[in-house]
């Protein structure tokens, strides 16, 4: 299913700006006390997308799962490191050429998060019950097997594994990309940011491969998440370069494109979401469920 492959790719893609607008409306809130309940109040609904997905069935628990995994990002994540930016008070990282801001002083608390990741990869990867592409991969190359997953694939809470993915691959995805566009750190010329930006470019067109062949929709669209995220990391990664403008950071300032821009997120999610009747949209297929 090409065109509906294509159309997962385009959703997710279109998802993650949305999210950076949201993040900047919020922080029109002057009030900080009123600025703190909104985010939760955010975090809260996509904790309530993904509760509901729970009943639902696969293509539209993905899809909830999804959702709620990106307002969850938006209301707890974001909301998190541009709280303790705060109270830290931590600097903005300025370019020492042209004065600009090249990280917030939240995105300097979220680069420190990276090695948090690494644990929670560790558990990921000794989970049998994850199906992740890149994790079943790395385990029949390295040998190290945890064995056949126990639960079978109808019984999923498909809402749950998707949020808690998508999680995971944004968090490590924001988190690497900072590291490679800190020059404290590594900075965008380094060989170890070449060799993380190539693996942004090379695994989602793997992925694609591996994307177009699926017949069960809910396995599409799992797969268009990372294809969709990483695709992003280079859309961010050229526009520190100044190559593209973030016209998502000033919805105030662009509001026909902004909603232009949450438009097609909402009308392709729409669109995949509605229910219908076909077996391998309800994943009675047989594709690996990744």
């Amino acid at each position: 299913m090409p065109a509906f492959a294509a159309l997962c790719i385009i959703a997710t893609l279109a998802a993650m700006p949305v999210g950076h607008s949201l993040v900047r409306l919020l922080e029109e809130i002057s009030d900080p006390w009123l600025w703190g309940y909104a985010n939760v109040a955010v975090g809260l609904l996509g904790f309530a997308c993904v509760w509901v997905g729970l009943r639902q069935r696969e293509l539209q628990a993905c899809v909830l799962g999804f959702i709620g995994a990106n307002l969850m990002f938006t209301g707890f994540f974001e909301f998190t490191f541009a709280l303790f930016a705060e109270v830290f008070a931590v600097e903005p990282l300025r370019s020492p050429t042209s004065g600009n801001v090249l990280l917030t002083p939240g995105l300097q608390i979220n680069e420190a998060s990276v090695f948090i990741l690494l644990p929670l990869f560790l558990l990921f990867y000794a989970n049998r019950q994850v199906r992740c592409t890149m994790i079943v991969w790395l385990r029949r190359k390295l040998r190290l097997d945890t064995g056949p997953p126990t639960e079978p694939s109808r019984d999923r809470p498909y809402a749950r594994i998707v949020a808690s993915e998508t999680l995971f691959v944004i968090w490590m995805i924001y988190a690497a990309s900072l590291v490679t566009m800190d020059p404290r750190v590594l900075g965008p010329t380094h060989w170890f940011s070449m060799v993380v930006y190539g693996w942004f470019f090379i695994w989602p067109l793997y992925l694609v491969t591996r994307i177009i062949k699926l017949k069960v929709k809910g396995a599409i669209f799992r797969y268009a998440i990372p294809v969709g995220v990483l695709f992003w990391a280079w859309v961010e990664t050229l526009a520190s370069m100044d190559v593209v403008y973030e016209y998502y950071l000033h919805p105030l300032e662009y509001p026909l494109a902004t909603s232009l821009t949450a438009a097609l997120a909402g009308a392709t999610l729409l669109w995949i979401y509605r229910p219908a009747g076909s077996p391998a949209e309800h994943g009675r297929g047989r594709d690996k469920q990744p």
